[in-house]
């Protein structure tokens, strides 16, 4: 397949389509490439503290996308979820997406 910036584009809006219609982890891992594990990373913006384990911190390769997915799933809740704003970089491989919901901490 051919990471043109429309394939890119399409693949982070069905990953996050699946994550804010709670599709279950598998379907929203499919959205990660299986032959590319390097090229997968999830990074959410913010200074790192202990009590929110995924700010500032990359989660590499298909394992680290379903640990991040998880951790973020024992923490908080979401509803009204929505992305937009979506940043699509073809030179790296890359998508940028902006969005927002209300969210719930559970601990």
């Amino acid at each position: 397949m051919s990471l043109n910036r429309e394939t890119l584009l399409r693949s982070a809006q069905s990953l996050c389509n699946d994550f804010a219609t709670k599709q279950p982890l598998d379907k929203v891992l499919d959205n990660f490439s299986s032959t590319n594990q390097d090229d997968i990373y999830c990074f959410e913006h913010g200074l790192k503290h202990s009590s929110v384990p995924f700010l500032g911190r990359i989660f590499r390769g298909r394992d680290g996308a379903k640990q991040y997915f998880e951790l973020i799933a024992t923490l908080l809740s979401y509803q009204d979820m929505r992305f937009t704003d979506y940043f699509v970089d073809v030179e790296n491989k890359a998508v940028s997406v902006q969005g927002e919901a209300t969210f719930t901490w559970l601990s």
